[in-house]
């Protein structure tokens, strides 16, 4: 065995310390009274860590919602630019189709007119000399008519011009 005393103890370091005598350094005993604070400081350690990384992540948390927030107000905006221009596209497109509809209804009426025309214009000359034909017997009896009617007229003037050239010899032959 060893030859020290019984009431001596060895360390690690060798150093012998008797068991009855109390160390040069002093060493906390272990006490409830001790590790009570020792747990209380470890409490509010562990409470301030954890409260930091609550704070931590309810920061990133309302940061994380800011930006979903204007994720979806610009995907909202992008939407209803793209309904605004589909909104648009439609309405120009019955516009169009409107526009077509009404020059399509022009150039039938305009097509159509042009037909009517053509055919009495082919008509119209046609017509014309055969009323040129129809009406020249009848105008020149009316012709006929107006000249012995105007030579009438003259003959009773130019008698009428000769009475009165000669009022004497007309109060005399009565």
């Amino acid at each position: 065995m060893s030859d020290r005393p019984s009431n001596v103890s060895q360390d690690n370091s060798d150093q012998i310390i008797p068991v009855d005598q109390e160390p040069l350094v002093a060493v906390p005993e272990r006490s409830p009274d001790h590790e009570a604070p020792a747990a209380q400081h470890l409490e509010e350690l562990t409470r301030e860590v954890l409260e930091l990384k609550l704070d931590y992540l309810s920061e990133a948390a309302q940061h994380l919602e800011e930006l979903a927030r204007e994720v979806l107000e610009l995907k909202l905006d992008y939407l209803s630019e793209a309904e605004n221009r589909s909104r648009s596209l439609k309405r120009l497109r019955a516009q169009v189709k409107w526009l077509t509809g009404i020059l399509l209804v022009a150039i039938a009426v305009l097509g159509g007119s042009l037909i009517w025309l053509t055919y009495s214009l082919n008509l119209f000359p046609n017509q014309l000399e055969r009323k040129i034909q129809s009406t020249t017997p009848e105008q020149q009896e009316l012709e006929s008519l107006k000249t012995e009617k105007i030579s009438q007229n003259l003959s009773k003037l130019t008698r009428e011009i000769h009475r009165k050239d000669e009022p004497n010899s007309s109060f005399f032959y009565r």
